[in-house]
């Protein structure tokens, strides 16, 4: 009996892996998974990056100018590089971009941008909750981040990263969310 994997199907068995290798803690992928891995983490850099150029922070939030747009990383996962050599020499809202990986909430009040791996959760628990008090834009991976009051969720939905968007967290941070970006959602809540 010979067993033969679709293209598909062996995408699809390549991310369950490299899920299960970010989530599981698995310090040993094969290098197929490593891949899968590493593209889908270059693609949520840029979909952050873009991310910040649809929101508008209240004016007092950015800072004087000049001042950077700051990414918070919560730990410092396979992403942190990757949005490193993404940002470097890119602006958003004509400010400069830095790279931060944080573990408390008291590097907190720097940040603009927060986004919180599967694997981090119990740290970005307390993060999230003083971010409520704060105009910061919070992306996360995880169902219980999202539920927790987080702003966008990635999805990964019939082979594509996707992302939804709960609009009412973010207008209680005085965050505006472009109608553009809001279009390109899965879903919005309002």
């Amino acid at each position: 009996m010979t067993h033969e994997i679709h293209r598909g199907d062996r995408r699809s068995l390549l991310r369950r892996l490299a899920a299960l290798c970010i989530v599981g803690g698995l310090l040993v992928c094969p290098p197929a998974v490593q891949a899968e891995s590493s593209k889908e983490y270059k693609l949520k850099a840029e979909f952050l990056y873009n991310f910040a150029k649809f929101v508008s922070w209240p004016d007092d939030a950015l800072g004087p100018n000049g001042e950077p747009i700051v990414f918070c990383l919560v730990g410092d996962g396979p992403i942190h590089t990757l949005l490193d050599e993404l940002m470097e020499g890119r602006e958003v809202k004509n400010r400069g971009i830095q790279v931060r990986a944080i573990e408390s909430s008291e590097f907190l009040s720097d940040c603009h941008v927060l986004f919180a791996p599967t694997d981090t959760d119990e740290l970005a628990a307390p993060l999230l909750e003083s971010a409520k008090s704060r105009s910061v834009l919070t992306v996360g991976e995880s169902d219980s981040f999202y539920d927790a009051g987080g702003i966008i969720r990635f999805i990964l939905s019939g082979g594509r990263l996707r992302f939804d968007v709960n609009a009412y967290a973010a207008s209680t941070v005085n965050l505006k969310i472009s109608s553009q970006l809001l279009k390109l959602a899965r879903v919005v809540q309002q």
